[in-house]
C-alpha cells in the first residue's frame, strides 16, 4: 500500500514537472517565434537592368519590441544616395501606417541594412511600401 502511494506521489510530481516545463515562458516564446517566422519569406521588386533597382525585403521578426526587416538594394545604373528610406518607406498593418524609426542610408549601387519599425507585436498581415525609387514608382512588398 505504501509503495502504491509513493508511486502515485512520484507520478503526480512527474506530471506537474512535465506540465510546468511545457508551459515555461521560454518554451512559449520559442513557440511564438516559430509562429511569427513561418511566413517571413523574402519579397523582391525590380531588377538590376538599366535605370532599375532590385530591392529585396526579408522580415527578421521582432527584436526588443521592434519589428526588423532586412533590406538589400542593388543596381548597376542608379545612384542610390539620393533616396531617403525614412521618408519613402511605410509599413501598413491593421489599418495603421507608420514610417520606420530607423533605416539604412542608401549609397552607391549596393546597400544592405535593417528597416526598424516600433510596433511592439508582429502583425498577422502587413505590407511595406517604398515610393519613388526607379524604375517602379510604388513598390509593394506584402506578407499575408
Amino acid at each position: 500500500m505504501k509503495n502504491k502511494r509513493a508511486i502515485i506521489i512520484l507520478l503526480v510530481i512527474f506530471l506537474f514537472l512535465m506540465i510546468n516545463g511545457c508551459t515555461s515562458p521560454e518554451l512559449q516564446k520559442n513557440s511564438q517565434n516559430a509562429i511569427e517566422n513561418k511566413k517571413l519569406n523574402t519579397v523582391a521588386t525590380g531588377s538590376t537592368q538599366m535605370n532599375d533597382v532590385l530591392i529585396e525585403l526579408t522580415p527578421a521578426g521582432m527584436k526588443d519590441g521592434k519589428f526588423v526587416v532586412n533590406l538589400v538594394a542593388n543596381t548597376h545604373s542608379v545612384d542610390l544616395g539620393r533616396f531617403d528610406l525614412m521618408q519613402l518607406t511605410t509599413l501598413e498593418y491593421n489599418e495603421n501606417q507608420i514610417k520606420p524609426s530607423s533605416a539604412p542610408a542608401l549609397s552607391g549601387h549596393h546597400t544592405s541594412g535593417e528597416l526598424i519599425f516600433n510596433i511592439g507585436k508582429l502583425p498577422e498581415n502587413f505590407k511595406i511600401i517604398i515610393n519613388g525609387i526607379p524604375n517602379i514608382e510604388e513598390r509593394v512588398f506584402e506578407w499575408a
